[in-house]
């Protein structure tokens, strides 16, 4: 068999999101973000001392 399922289906899930990300035009979006906003956290984590939080509970990070 193919799948442990007794079925022998197989389920596949997907992002919400999924379809736009494989459009071409969001394709290229995602890419640049890579440059834009990624760059941003990173320096937030490096020059800013972002790099732990030493919160125990969501309520304290809000």
């Amino acid at each position: 068999m193919c799948t442990e399922n007794a079925k022998c289906e197989k389920t596949i899930l997907r992002h919400v999101w999924q379809n736009y990300v494989e459009m071409a035009v969001y394709k290229e979006l995602y890419r640049l973000r890579k440059e834009k906003i990624e760059r941003v956290f990173a320096d937030a984590k490096e020059k800013h001392g972002m790099r732990y939080t030493f919160a125990n509970q969501k309520t304290a990070l809000a």
